[in-house]
């Protein structure tokens, strides 16, 4: 806001104009040739005026500046419970990869060490059967040897 009034020499002397505080809150309009004299009659009005709306800035100013400070506390809580969050879930991630995922390694492996399992118990149980076949064998033939040395006898 500009305070500078231009006037000409040529202007009507009967020109009323806004005081310069119009801002401030003085909303008397003045004879071009009387300004000088109703800012010197009006100066402690004007003063008090000033000081009323600094008063009021000043006022508006910490209510922001208190609002900010709420806010930026506010964002300090929500980022440390954004970095927790964040936290977890990569605790949470790194456990499911220990004892969940497996690699195409993983698997082949299992895989192949199953059928060697697998592999070793049928070797064990055809022995077993192997072993079983010739005591059966042995004691057929056993006994076809007592019958063959009773019919000698």
């Amino acid at each position: 806001m500009s305070f500078i009034i231009e006037l000409n020499e040529n202007d009507d002397d009967n020109i009323f104009i806004p005081c310069i505080y119009e801002y401030f809150g003085c909303n008397d309009r003045i004879n071009k040739n009387n300004m000088k004299n109703h800012l010197i009659e009006k100066n402690n009005e004007h003063l008090e005026m000033i000081t009323k709306k600094m008063l009021i800035l000043n006022n508006n100013f910490n209510d922001r500046i208190k609002k900010l400070f709420e806010l930026k506390d506010d964002l300090i809580k929500k980022n440390i419970i954004i970095k927790e969050t964040l936290e977890k879930i990569h605790n949470l991630s790194k456990r499911k990869r220990k004892n969940k995922i497996y690699n195409n390694d993983d698997l082949y492996i299992y895989s192949k060490t199953k059928r060697q399992i697998k592999n070793k118990n049928n070797n064990i149980n055809n022995k077993k059967k192997e072993n079983e076949n010739f005591s059966s064998e042995k004691e057929t033939n056993s006994n076809s040897s007592h019958n063959k040395i009773n019919k000698i006898k």
